[in-house]
């Protein structure tokens, strides 16, 4: 299991007042956006529970054949975290279930999954990049609480 954290920029002027954003995988550049296959399904199921968003409407899906499990990219807000301090909770709880169901017959499936972190107020975001097993997901969560109340 690793979690690696860097800063990024992140030219977004919009953003919606959803608790959650997807973003696309490529979000550092503005060229022919795309998002992971799995975005659709992960955007239904947290749905049912969370105000979840895509940042913009999916045109294109990158499909990665293996069986490991590629997450989209997740965008927390400090303003989400401000209006509901346990979404980020919620969140990984709701992915890890997702991912045992999902899984429901590999014993220890290797997870990626990519969370970005945006301070409203001074502009500044962090991406944590997460690779291990489903159970890990907890310590992501704890990395983007961390890195919150900085």
């Amino acid at each position: 299991m690793s979690i690696e954290s860097k800063q990024v920029e992140l030219s977004l002027t919009e953003i919606s007042s959803s608790d959650l954003i997807i973003l696309p995988d490529n979000y550092k550049t503005d060229k022919n956006e795309f998002y992971s296959s799995n975005s659709i399904s992960l955007f239904k199921y947290l749905s049912h529970s969370l105000n979840v968003s895509f940042f913009n409407t999916p045109n294109s899906l990158s499909e990665q054949r293996s069986g490991d499990w590629y997450g989209p990219v997740l965008l927390f807000t400090s303003t989400a975290l401000s209006v509901n301090p346990h979404i980020v909770s919620i969140t990984c709880g709701l992915i890890t279930n997702y991912l045992y169901d999902f899984f429901k017959s590999q014993k220890k499936p290797n997870v990626s999954l990519r969370v970005v972190y945006r301070d409203d107020e001074t502009r500044k975001s962090t991406e944590l990049s997460y690779e291990g097993h489903i159970d890990g997901i907890e310590s992501l969560k704890d990395a983007v609480l961390e890195i919150s109340k900085k």
